[in-house]
């Protein structure tokens, strides 16, 4: 029975709750855990998560370009 108990929590912290975009630190809340370390062990990421955070960041990125001289981000295009 714990061993269920324990799945349980397992599916409900990764393909239930992280894996549909609740962040880490609300699931360790709703798992009622103190340390987030805890909640890390029971939400394994999952490559659905790592692909949609990459797409959002690269849709975030889009259109910026970074200067390596220590300049603030720019949105304007640059030539080399």
């Amino acid at each position: 029975m714990l061993i269920v108990f324990h799945l349980a929590r397992h599916t409900f912290a990764t393909t239930v709750t992280y894996a549909n975009g609740v962040s880490i630190e609300t699931i360790s809340k709703m798992l009622g855990h103190t340390k987030l370390a805890t909640t890390q062990i029971y939400a394994r990421i999952v490559d659905q998560t790592v692909s949609r955070e990459m797409d959002s960041l690269s849709a975030a990125l889009s259109g910026t370009s970074f200067s390596l001289n220590g300049g603030e981000p720019s949105t304007k295009e640059t030539t080399n």
